[in-house]
C-alpha cells in the first residue's frame, strides 16, 4: 500500500496499521504481537466485516506447515487480549466456520496527517515517553480486577539436575499441561510459545502475569532422584501472591513418557477445579449487577438439586444469556437444570421443563458443535427423557473425545453404563473419575452409589449413599438406592424406613411416574428393582 494512503482500523482504543502490520495503542506505542498473530490479524483486517475460514487463516500464518486449530485459537486469543476485546465484539467467532473482524472505525490517513502527528520537539517527545512509562508502571502496580473468565499461563518447569538428558521431559510436562488446560471451555490459557519466553526470567510472578495478561500462573520443577522423578507444581493467584494449590508427584524414570500425559491430565483437571472455585467464591461476594455473563454462570454452579436452587440458578443463567445470547456454556447448563427439574418432579409444569431442556441443548449444539458441555447435556436428555441408551452413549463419547479430562462426564458415563448392565465398565469409569478429580463434589457419591449397587457391591453402595444423603437430604433417588441395597442384603427394616421417608417428603410419590430417574436398558433388571421398591412399601 502506498504510504500516502495508508489505511488504519480502529479496534476499540487500539489502531491497526494494515500496511505496516503494526498495532498501536492510544499513546502511539507499538503493542507486541507474535508474527503469526499479526498475520492472522492482517488477513482479518483485509477482509473486515467478512467471515474468513479457519483454513485460510492458518494458511496465511503458517503456510505449508501443519498446525492444529489450537494454534489459531491461541493467535485469536492473543489479538483479543492485545486490543481489549473481552466481549469478542471486534474479533467475532463464526461457529464451525472461522472468524470475522468488525472494526469500531476505519480511517484512511494521509502521510502528511500521520507524519505531522510525530513532528514534536525532542523535549516534548521525552516528556511524553516519561509520562507513558509512568502510566505503564502505574498500570502494572494497580490491582487487576477479576477477568471475564479465569486466565492462566503454565510457565516452563525447572529441570533441577546437572544431567540434561531428561530435560525434554520437563518441557513436555509444561506443554502437555497447557494442552490439557486448553480443552476446558471456561479457561483462557496462554500458549506455551508465549509462556516459554519467561524461562529463567528474573521477573516477579506478578510482572510476568501482567505481561501475559493472566491472573494465575502455574510453576514447578522436575528433579531426578535415583530411579525416580520428583515433580512439584504450584498455582499462584498473582493478584495477591497467594498459593492457591500445590502438589508433589513421584514417578518412575523407567516409565516417563507413558505417564506424562496422564500426569498432565490430572494436574489440568485439578487446576480447573481450583481456579473455578476461587473465581466462583469471588463471584458470590459481589452483587449480581457487577457480574459479566461468565461470572453469572460461575455463580449459578453448582445448584442444589431442589426447586428453589435450580430455579435460582436458571435465573442467573437467563441473565447471562441476556448479556451474551450466544453463550454456549450457559445454554448447556440451563438444559441440565431444566432436565433435573423434570427428572425430580420439581417443576410446576413438567412438560414445559422438558421442552425447555431440549430447546437449550439444541441451541447449545447449534451455536458450537465442538462444545463438550453441549454434548454432555444432550446425553442426559437422551438417557432420561428418551431412554435412548445408544444415542446417549454416542453423545457422551463425543463429549469425552472433545474433552477427555472432564471428570463429571466420566461419572455420567459410569452411570449410563450402569443402566446398560455393563457394570464392570461402569466401575472402571467411576474409579477413573475419582482419580481424575480427587477433590470431587458430593454428587459423585450419589452416582457412585448407584454404580456400586447395580454391580452387586451393596455395602459399599450404602456407604456412598449416606455420604450423598448428608448433603442431598430430601432426595428420593438416593433413598431408592438405599432401599435396593438394604433389600438385597435382606435388611428390610432399614429399606422400609427409607421408603417411609420418601412418602413423607413426597406424598404423591408413585413408581410409575418417578422411575424416569431409573432408565434401565434391561427390562428384567428393571423389574427386579421395582419388586424391591414395592416390597419396601413404595406404591405403583
Amino acid at each position: 500500500m502506498d504510504d500516502s494512503q495508508r489505511s488504519f482500523l480502529m479496534l476499540g482504543s487500539v489502531r491497526f496499521d494494515r500496511g505496516a502490520r503494526r498495532l498501536i495503542d492510544a499513546q502511539g506505542q507499538d503493542l507486541p504481537l507474535r508474527p503469526q498473530s499479526l498475520a492472522v490479524l492482517g488477513v482479518l483486517a483485509n477482509n473486515k466485516g467478512e467471515t474468513v475460514s479457519k483454513n485460510d487463516l492458518i494458511a496465511s500464518a503458517w503456510g505449508a506447515t501443519h498446525v492444529t486449530d489450537d494454534s489459531l485459537i491461541q493467535c485469536i486469543a492473543d489479538i483479543r487480549r492485545a486490543i481489549g476485546d473481552e466481549g469478542h465484539s471486534i474479533i467475532q467467532t463464526v461457529p464451525r466456520v472461522g472468524y470475522k473482524l468488525v472494526p469500531t472505525q476505519s480511517e484512511p490517513e494521509t502521510a502528511s496527517r500521520v507524519n505531522s502527528r510525530w513532528l514534536l520537539p525532542a523535549s516534548a517527545l521525552a516528556v511524553l515517553v516519561v509520562i507513558a512509562l509512568v502510566a505503564t508502571w502505574m498500570a502494572l502496580l494497580r490491582p487487576s480486577g477479576m477477568p471475564s473468565r479465569p486466565s492462566i499461563a503454565v510457565l516452563p518447569f525447572e529441570h533441577i539436575s546437572d544431567d540434561q538428558s531428561q530435560a525434554f521431559f520437563t518441557d513436555g510436562v509444561s506443554k502437555s499441561i497447557t494442552t490439557n488446560l486448553s480443552r476446558f471451555e471456561g479457561l483462557f490459557v496462554v500458549s506455551s510459545y508465549s509462556a516459554f519466553q519467561y524461562r529463567s526470567s528474573k521477573k516477579l510472578l506478578k510482572e510476568i502475569a501482567s505481561d501475559l495478561g493472566v491472573r494465575y500462573l502455574l510453576t514447578g520443577d522436575v528433579q531426578p532422584v535415583q530411579e525416580q522423578l520428583l515433580i512439584t507444581a504450584q498455582l499462584t493467584d498473582t493478584t495477591n501472591g497467594k498459593v492457591v494449590w500445590a502438589e508433589e508427584y513421584t514417578l518412575s524414570r523407567s516409565n516417563v513418557l507413558a505417564v506424562q500425559n496422564e500426569l498432565s491430565s490430572r494436574i489440568a483437571t485439578t487446576l480447573v477445579q481450583r481456579v473455578e472455585l476461587a473465581t466462583s467464591q469471588w463471584a458470590r461476594s459481589v452483587t449480581p449487577e457487577d457480574l459479566t455473563a461468565y461470572e453469572l454462570v460461575l455463580r449459578s454452579e453448582p445448584p442444589p438439586v431442589d426447586r428453589d436452587g435450580l430455579n435460582a440458578a436458571n435465573e442467573l443463567l437467563d441473565r447471562a444469556i441476556a448479556l451474551s445470547p450466544d453463550f454456549t456454556l450457559a445454554h448447556s447448563l440451563k438444559a441440565k437444570n431444566d432436565l433435573l427439574l423434570w427428572r425430580h418432579s420439581l417443576a410446576e409444569d413438567l412438560d414445559e421443563a422438558l421442552r425447555q431442556a431440549r430447546a437449550s441443548a439444541a441451541r447449545a449444539i447449534a451455536l458450537d458443535n465442538s462444545s463438550y458441555q453441549a454434548y454432555h447435556a444432550l446425553s442426559q436428555i437422551d438417557l432420561y427423557a428418551d431412554q435412548d441408551h445408544t444415542q446417549a452413549l454416542a453423545n457422551l463419547a463425543k463429549g469425552l473425545e472433545i474433552n477427555p479430562n472432564d471428570a463429571d462426564m466420566m461419572v455420567r458415563m459410569a452411570t449410563l453404563l450402569g443402566f446398560m448392565n455393563r457394570d464392570k465398565e461402569a466401575l472402571d469409569w467411576i474409579e477413573r473419575a475419582v482419580r481424575q478429580n480427587p477433590y470431587h463434589p458430593v454428587w459423585y457419591h450419589w452416582n457412585a452409589a448407584f454404580v456400586l449397587e447395580v454391580a452387586g457391591e451393596h455395602e459399599k453402595a450404602i456407604v456412598a449413599s449416606k455420604k450423598a444423603l448428608a448433603v442431598y437430604q430430601t432426595s428420593a433417588s438416593i433413598r431408592r438406592i438405599l432401599i435396593a441395597a438394604h433389600g438385597h442384603l435382606g435388611q428390610w427394616e432399614e429399606a422400609q424406613r427409607y421408603a417411609d421417608e420418601i412418602l413423607k417428603e413426597f406424598p404423591d410419590f408413585r413408581l410409575s411416574s418417578h422411575m424416569r430417574n431409573s432408565p434401565f436398558m434391561d427390562p428384567v433388571e428393571k423389574s427386579e428393582y421395582w419388586e424391591l421398591f414395592r416390597k419396601a412399601g413404595l406404591p405403583d
